[in-house]
């Protein structure tokens, strides 16, 4: 595992222990590939109306030919399409998911899912992708990602969705049944935005695995 700097304010991580964190990679490469996960960037990138953080987004291969990924994290670079303060944000945290999602793919996303049900992927420390991941985890603190997307989410959604969305969930215990999954699935509530949510809830669950895996 990478080491990183440790000069941030700490932000409490619901993943405390290796175990849980490999756990959690298991979980979201067992079923889905990167790219499913990387389509619900483009659908949360879309939400926006004026579609300015997706066609930012789009932009981004452009312009990592004139800037560093450290740039693009810190938000040092003019966006193509002029956008406001949220639409910067979201770019920059889809940039950083996108990459995220890119490099645990090929260190262990792929094996995972190739073979569920074998040992945890041995990772080469002298991986050149572990470099990069350092590198993210220093630019971009923990608890600034988290807070940023949640932010995003709750922008598009609203603040009364959210409320809604987060105490029916209250009401459901580790032991889930089928009935209460479709239930949730099928609340005229919560349907509209439902796929957003289970996309985010995976995403900040990845996140938290990635800074205590690949960090302190």
């Amino acid at each position: 595992m990478a080491t990183r700097k440790k000069n941030r304010p700490q932000f409490k991580n619901p993943v405390s222990s290796t175990d849980q964190a490999q756990a959690t990679f298991r979980i979201l490469f067992t079923e889905f590939t990167a790219d499913v996960h990387i389509e619900g960037i483009l659908h949360w990138l879309g939400k926006r109306e004026d579609h300015c953080a997706l066609r930012n987004f789009f932009s981004m291969p452009e312009l990592m030919e004139d800037y560093s990924p450290e740039d693009i994290l810190k938000g040092k670079i003019p966006l193509l399409v002029v956008c406001d303060k949220e639409c910067r944000s979201m770019v920059k945290i889809g940039f950083l998911l996108f990459t995220l999602l890119d490099l645990i793919w090929s260190l262990v996303g792929e094996e995972l899912y190739q073979n569920p049900s074998a040992a945890w992927p041995k990772i080469d420390p002298e991986d050149s992708n572990l470099e990069i991941i350092s590198l993210i985890l220093d630019t971009v603190s923990h608890g600034e990602i988290q807070q940023e997307f949640l932010h995003t989410i709750t922008s598009i959604v609203g603040d009364s969705y959210f409320r809604e969305f987060m105490d029916k969930l209250k009401n459901v215990g580790p032991d889930i049944r089928p009935e209460e999954i479709y239930a949730l699935e099928n609340d005229p509530k919560l349907k509209e935005h439902m796929q957003l949510m289970i996309w985010a809830a995976m995403m900040r669950c990845f996140i938290d695995a990635v800074y205590f895996y690949f960090g302190d």
